[in-house]
């Protein structure tokens, strides 16, 4: 049994996805096990046809030049940007718009992230909103604790021939930091 998230429910329905069946315990007579490799080419295929089914399913302008900045908030485990102020500043005097996922329903964030040509953000779980949304030549850029290095994200924009780029931060009181200089540099490079 997974726990549910937030957003589960908005998506399933965008996605015309029925709940999944939830056992606690099951006796089966015989029980067959895939062991499928990650991100391969048939899941490849699935990702696809999942993401043209949410572009099917939500109409709207979707976003402002192509340019966001996830903003983790609140939700997960804790990855504090020390001085987020100061990068979702210079985001956005280069053209970003600010969305944050867990002041709005699934639609809302769809729509808001619709075909991104770049998103940055923190690396977290909240980038799975993007999943679907992201242009297919769009590009993700993480901004990575310094104590915390995954990147599960990578082979998501692997599998579908899309742009990855990480800029690790620094240390800082209560979490890292990432100088706002060194994203116009970044941002240049993708």
């Amino acid at each position: 049994v997974t726990r549910p998230y937030a957003h589960h429910v908005g998506y399933r329905e965008i996605l015309g996805l029925e709940p999944p069946l939830q056992v606690d315990r099951g006796r089966f007579r015989r029980l067959t096990l895939y062991d499928e490799p990650p991100n391969n080419r048939t899941k490849a295929e699935r990702y696809r046809r999942l993401r043209a089914r949410l572009r099917a399913s939500i109409s709207g302008a979707g976003t402002n030049g192509g340019l966001i900045y996830l903003k983790r908030g609140p939700t997960g485990d804790p990855r504090i940007l020390a001085n987020e102020a100061e990068v979702e500043d210079c985001l956005v005097r280069m053209g970003f718009q600010t969305v944050e996922p867990a002041l709005l329903g699934a639609r809302d964030v769809a729509l808001r992230t619709l075909d991104a040509r770049v998103v940055v953000s923190v690396e977290g779980s909240h980038l799975s909103h993007i999943l679907y949304t992201l242009a297919d030549d769009g590009v993700l850029v993480v901004l990575q604790p310094p104590d915390r290095f995954a990147l599960p994200y990578k082979e998501f924009t692997d599998c579908l021939g899309m742009r990855f780029a990480f800029l690790v931060g620094d240390p800082a009181d209560g979490g890292f930091s990432i100088p706002p200089a060194d994203l116009p540099a970044m941002l240049a490079r993708v």
